[in-house]
């Protein structure tokens, strides 16, 4: 175990290996553990709080939008997404995981201390998509690769429209864009999803460069948006949540 100064504390490395050529490491700065893949950052989370102020914390108010939603998660990570829909909504939500990589459920379970709970199908992402029909009312995705790019063919208009299909009426697809993409890569993403579905971007500026996109099938998202609120305990810890779902802006209408 090593300390690393960062900023005014220390971070401390508290696990690294290395698997197929990356290097995989866990450090740990005071409550907040982060997962990092070639030194890209895979994961956080603050054990005193479900929030981390960054990206992930964009994708906690959906389930609140339906009641008992079916929910796919494409990547698993280090797994922040899944500890903070435990920490709001318990082990009673139906959240199914599909992760190519075997190994990653050995970092969530060295990264988080506990096994995972969730369904975890180990597969390609867009294969099992387009075996789904009509079976969601949430999809997120979140998939990377070692280099820290999304694989071209989560980006592809075909996966895209396996995604609007898996999806029932009212459904959400929501997808993080890792700020390297902006520029042509991403313009050209959002206009093959704006083929099939609504496209919002959330005003997420202020906390982090990546790109939150939450995608809507037949429903505006002001309309979700509301049943969110209505069921979300708002206070001033998520304010900033609920500013950016409502400084939102439909992309190319």
């Amino acid at each position: 175990m090593k300390g690393i100064f960062s900023g005014l504390g220390i971070e401390r490395e508290i696990f690294s290996t290395r698997h197929h050529g990356n290097d995989v490491k866990i450090t740990e700065k005071g409550s907040v553990r982060t997962l990092k893949y070639n030194d890209f950052v895979y994961s956080r989370i603050d054990k005193d709080s479900p929030y981390t102020h960054e990206y992930w914390d964009f994708f906690m108010p959906l389930p609140y939008a339906y009641d008992s939603p079916k929910i796919l998660m494409i990547g698993l990570g280090g797994g922040t997404i899944v500890h903070q829909f435990s920490v709001l909504f318990g082990s009673s939500l139906d959240l199914e995981i599909v992760e190519l990589d075997s190994y990653m459920l050995e970092v969530y379970e060295r990264f988080l201390g506990e096994k995972i709970r969730s369904k975890v199908i180990i597969g390609d992402g867009v294969e099992y998509v387009s075996a789904s029909k009509l079976k969601y009312e949430i999809i997120i995705l979140d998939a990377y690769d070692g280099n820290g790019n999304i694989p071209e063919h989560f980006l592809k208009e075909k996966f895209v429209e396996d995604a609007y299909n898996s999806l029932k009426d009212g459904g959400i697809f929501a997808v993080n864009c890792i700020g390297s993409m902006l520029g042509q890569r991403l313009d050209d993403f959002l206009r093959t999803l704006t083929k099939k579905f609504q496209v919002y971007r959330l005003d997420t500026s202020s906390y982090t460069l990546n790109v939150v996109l939450i995608c809507t099938k037949g429903k505006e998202l002001e309309d979700l948006f509301k049943q969110m609120l209505f069921k979300m305990k708002v206070e001033g810890k998520n304010e900033f949540i609920v500013n950016a779902y409502e400084s939102s802006k439909r992309l190319y209408r």
